[in-house]
């Protein structure tokens, strides 16, 4: 289907948007199917999506991130009731091709299935304690959006994050820290930078070079202002509303990462044509002429957005 999509004109983000609605439509299946088994449920609840699927923005061979907050009168006689919920779901999207998490952020870990006081007490102790650990958690919790049930949970759990976020300068700057680690691929000459060793030498990767430094950055940017959209381009649009960034540059932003993202859809198209394994993995040799400018040009952006973070954020943080 995605081959048909993409080979008819279908955008990107259009194709992104689609497959996280199937996504969530099998999510709210799964869930349904384990009612009829397990009864309802004793209190108010909330199945999290996080990352790509909160952003809207999955595509093809996308793992579980997920959770479940769970109203604060929960009694602990009535917690095995989620445990069972979330191991059905889990186990049922593994079976469809939602495979587990490797770092079990899933409801089915007990840590990721916690009342709202429990939740909302981790953000605060990540945000208090800007660890690298806490910062790469943030990349995950901190996209997050209601799949299932009780939205109002999910808002208050929210409203936290941004509430802590936007006014902690050591946590926004560690935050920023994180956005940086990953430089575009260009090097002097705007020539591309490609890996040198192991099975994908002479490539480069699409996804950690190009898509993950732009939703990393704009992320940062929307819990600095406390904007509650999570899906990128509705971030940046956002933050060019709201005079946080202007609107050349919320733009520019925008159709680097349409563009990056583009490439990469097209490139998996191929490869699933060609019966291959589908990868982020892009030799820029293979490209047109035009293509490889616009490569350039896309990664040229988010090298000068790059130098924006670093001032606004890391000024004097070393």
């Amino acid at each position: 289907l995605m081959v048909q999509w993409v080979n008819s004109g279908m955008r990107a983000q259009q194709v992104s948007q689609i497959l996280t609605a199937i996504s969530d439509a099998v999510t709210v299946r799964l869930i349904h199917l384990a009612q009829e088994k397990l009864g309802p449920a004793p209190v108010a609840w909330c199945w999290l999506g996080f990352g790509s699927q909160a952003r809207s923005e999955q595509l093809l061979g996308a793992d579980q991130d997920n959770g479940i907050v769970i109203a604060d009168g929960v009694q602990p006689d009535q917690l095995p009731w989620f445990s069972s919920l979330a191991d059905f779901v889990c186990d049922g999207l593994n079976e469809c091709g939602y495979v587990y998490c490797p770092g079990d952020v899933m409801a089915k870990t007990e840590e990721w299935r916690q009342p709202l006081a429990v939740w909302q007490q981790k953000v605060r102790r990540w945000v208090r304690t800007p660890t690298p650990d806490a910062a790469m958690r943030v990349s995950i919790f901190f996209d997050l959006r209601c799949i299932h049930g009780s939205r109002e949970l999910c808002d208050q759990l929210q409203a936290v994050m941004l509430q802590q976020a936007s006014t902690n300068s050591i946590f926004l700057a560690a935050l920023a820290a994180n956005a940086l680690d990953t430089k575009p691929p260009l090097g002097i000459f705007r020539r591309f930078v490609l890996d040198r060793d192991g099975e994908h030498r002479d490539y480069l990767d699409l996804k950690k070079r190009g898509v993950l430094p732009v939703t990393e950055m704009v992320r940062l940017r929307a819990l600095a202002n406390g904007i509650a959209a999570v899906n990128t381009e509705q971030r940046l649009k956002a933050l060019a509303s709201g005079k946080h960034m202007t609107i050349v540059d919320s733009r520019n932003l925008a159709d680097a990462l349409h563009f990056i993202q583009q490439l990469r859809i097209r490139h998996q198209c191929e490869q699933i044509t060609r019966g291959e394994k589908v990868s982020n993995n892009l030799n820029p040799r293979d490209l047109p002429k035009m293509a490889k400018e616009q490569l350039r040009d896309a990664f040229t952006i988010i090298d000068d957005a790059q130098s924006a973070v670093r001032q606004t954020y890391r000024a004097g943080m070393g």
